[in-house]
């Protein structure tokens, strides 16, 4: 796997769909590498958003 993901691939991880990536990504959940007009995600930078979506109920 490559080091960085393309919005497909992040969407797979998080087994959401691209489109909800791409609304969490406008809204400053989910943090994105741009390299020109290019959008990639960080497989840790996906973690660490699982992490905070985590919730215990009680």
């Amino acid at each position: 796997m490559s080091r960085l993901l393309k919005s497909k691939e992040a969407a797979n991880y998080l087994c959401i769909s691209e489109r909800t990536l791409w609304n969490l990504q406008n809204i400053g959940k989910i943090k994105t590498v741009r390299m020109g007009r290019l959008i990639r995600f960080d497989p840790i930078d996906l973690d660490e958003f699982i992490e905070q979506a985590k919730t215990v109920i009680s």
